[in-house]
């Protein structure tokens, strides 16, 4: 009865399984995400000698290059389909990650090797922003508007739970490594873990479907900020989200720096 319970609901809702593969895919992008920040991001910012001012500064770009998502318009205008143009963003924003943690190794001059670093690190983050919202948008348009917490909040415990063995895996090769004296080869393989979950989730976006574009009728970006600077509720929201941030980045970009170079955590035990 379970059995064909299962069938019939993937049978009578044709997004069902694109949902589930949502799940996949956001786990798999926040896999990506982990060991492109923090104290993964400090170990590489370590290796170049760089300040950990300037390493705070840089983990502070994840949240200053939310800013692009204002561009989002111009790379969507006129778009009837957001997929296409999702996946390639987002496969070159994570192959760009995959040559952030291959800049250590390279045989180049210092300056060379902060050059490479840099153009990456800032570059993945601008095409980031310039599709997070029409991805969102994607996803959202595939749930219930009655089950969307739900939804979102098994998304999440999946990601959570999962990140936490993967952080413990990944945390302890890196440390073997380095123990063995060998902090290429943890770069290496990192670079060749970013590249194989970038694999992995341009499979899962290609396998989530999107509803058809619906003609709700024209708005002007014009029109469509002041809507939203009218809207008082809105605006506490955005109020509170910038209080937020204000505070969380305050700090937290110097964690990974702190616990790296300061406290001599192993990566085993940041992860922990």
């Amino acid at each position: 009865m379970h059995i064909s319970g299962i069938k019939n609901r993937f049978s009578s809702d044709e997004y069902a399984l694109s949902r589930l593969w949502v799940i996949v895919e956001a786990a798999l992008e926040y896999f990506i995400a982990i060991i492109t920040s923090g104290a993964y991001l400090a170990k590489i910012t370590s290796a170049l000698s760089f300040s950990d001012s300037l390493t705070g500064v840089l983990s502070s770009f994840v949240s200053l290059g939310c800013i692009f998502q204002l561009g989002s318009g111009f790379v969507f205008k006129g778009a009837k389909r957001v997929k296409g143009r999702v996946i390639a963003f987002q496969m070159v924003y994570q192959l760009l990650f995959v040559v952030v943690y291959l800049t250590p190794v390279l045989n180049a001059h210092e300056n060379i090797r902060t050059g490479v670093f840099l153009a990456a690190f800032l570059l993945a983050y601008v095409l980031i922003n310039l599709v997070r919202s029409q991805k969102n948008t994607w996803m959202l348009s595939l749930i219930d508007d009655k089950k969307r917490g739900r939804f979102t909040a098994s998304k999440e415990i999946v990601s959570l739970l999962s990140g936490m063995i993967y952080t413990y895996i990944i945390g302890s090769a890196i440390d073997r490594l380095e123990y063995a004296g060998n902090i290429r080869g943890a770069f290496i393989l990192l670079a060749f873990v970013v590249f194989s979950i970038n694999a992995l989730h341009m499979a899962s976006l290609l396998l989530i479907r999107e509803k058809p574009a619906q003609n709700t009728g024209k708005t002007t970006g014009r029109a469509g900020m002041k809507d939203v600077f009218k809207n008082k509720k809105v605006m506490s929201v955005i109020l509170i989200g910038v209080l937020w941030y204000v505070a969380s980045y305050s700090a937290t970009p110097f964690y990974g720096v702190y616990q790296v170079n300061d406290l001599r955590f192993s990566m085993r035990f940041i992860s922990v």
